[in-house]
């Protein structure tokens, strides 16, 4: 005989959104008001210039000198470097 399974165990829970972080920088395109996660981008602007640049439409150089993104690791310093620099002890 084949036993019951627990739907309470299988099923999945909803997934709760946190709310936008208002002190959090937002994207440097003044026509979107998200939140920057990339060179100071949003996620969304990020893939559009991604793609530009991997199509050799413009260079990762050219958007940071014309003010279109921000060098590796963000407005707010490289906080990936600073992580290392403690994991590391350097």
């Amino acid at each position: 005989m084949a036993e019951k399974i627990d739907k309470s165990k299988t099923e999945k829970k909803p997934r709760v959104q946190k709310p936008p972080d208002p002190n959090a920088p937002k994207c440097l395109n003044p026509a979107c008001a998200r939140a920057s996660k990339t060179r100071g981008l949003c996620i969304t602007c990020y893939g559009v210039a991604r793609k530009a640049v991997k199509d050799g439409l413009t260079s990762w150089d050219v958007l940071i000198a014309k003010g279109r993104a921000t060098a590796k690791g963000g407005r707010n310093g490289t906080l990936r470097s600073k992580a290392r620099e403690w994991l590391m002890g350097e």
